[in-house]
């Protein structure tokens, strides 16, 4: 029931005895849709799909969060034995900040990588070039992250001769 002189549209199938259930599309999706004021079936369609992309980014923004906190709670141990540094005077709390910023890049680097990994191969079946720029992305960012780990063990190697 509608209170008031309300105008709804509303997309379903018609029961025999009048009572309104969902209708099942050519796909074979079940669709019941009530949207406020009078709006055409096509209106309707494309409301419903511009909000189920929202919510499916908004999920995907989450998990990519909740991502990020995992990473970040993985490497806390080494954060906290990190932070022991900050006794040695003068430069401990130099030390101590370099550490932790290599230890939170390495971190943010393996959530891009696995983050881009999983959605990517998500969309592969559905959108491959979609797919293809988040492993090109996830393999860019684990290229980087090798080839600054090579060239500090290349200069420590070369300080030491």
């Amino acid at each position: 029931a509608v209170p008031g002189k309300q105008t709804v549209s509303v997309l379903a199938k018609q029961g025999k005895n009048g009572s309104l259930r969902p209708w099942t599309s050519p796909s074979g999706r079940r669709v019941a849709i009530v949207s406020h004021g009078r709006q055409s079936p096509n209106e309707m369609i494309t409301s419903a799909e511009r909000e189920n992309a929202w919510r499916t980014w908004g999920l995907r923004a989450l998990g990519f969060i909740v991502m990020i906190i995992g990473s970040a709670l993985i490497v806390s141990p080494v954060r906290e034995i990190v932070s022991y540094l900050r006794w040695i005077p003068l430069v401990g709390g130099f030390a101590a900040g370099v550490v932790n910023l290599g230890v939170s890049m390495a971190a943010a680097t393996a959530t891009v990588v696995c983050a881009c990994g999983v959605i990517g191969t998500s969309w592969l079946a559905h959108r491959p070039a979609l797919a293809y720029t988040l492993f090109a992305v996830s393999a860019g960012s684990y290229a980087w992250a090798w080839a600054s780990g090579s060239r500090r063990r290349e200069a420590e190697r070369a300080s030491t001769d």
